[in-house]
């Protein structure tokens, strides 16, 4: 008979090369069953309304459901930054319709946030 085997471990958080004084800020994104209702958006400033926004995806950009997605942006060091992920039904990307989740990491650190249950928003403030 075979020999069981451990579960596979969690992907490592991936890395990649940023200029000087700045950071990689990594979204692993696994989508729900209505990957188009799904959109985010990353802003740098100490107040969400005033905050400069320096990425983001629109509804429809994601297609495939049940996919993970892996989004790399190099970001400032020791500057505020919000994340904010949105779904469009109001009905966020975990667990009535699909297992969504995500996760926000910098460059080769564990992720210091994951969700995926919520409503309409969830809102992330990190430095």
């Amino acid at each position: 008979t075979p020999t069981p085997s451990a579960s596979p471990s969690p992907s490592p958080t991936p890395t990649f090369s940023c200029p000087p004084g700045q950071v990689g800020f990594i979204l692993t994104l696994t989508t729900d069953n209505y990957p188009r209702e799904t959109r985010w958006v990353l802003k740098q400033g100490n107040r969400w309304s005033t905050a400069t926004r320096i990425a983001t995806t629109l509804y429809g950009s994601y297609t495939n459901w049940q996919t993970t997605y892996i989004e790399t942006q190099c970001i400032e060091e020791n500057e505020v930054f919000y994340f904010q992920i949105l779904d469009k039904e109001r009905d966020g990307i975990c667990c009535d319709y699909g297992s969504g989740t995500y996760s926000l990491a910098l460059n080769g650190q564990e992720p210091f946030h994951t969700g995926g249950v919520f409503g309409y928003k969830e809102r992330t403030r990190f430095n």
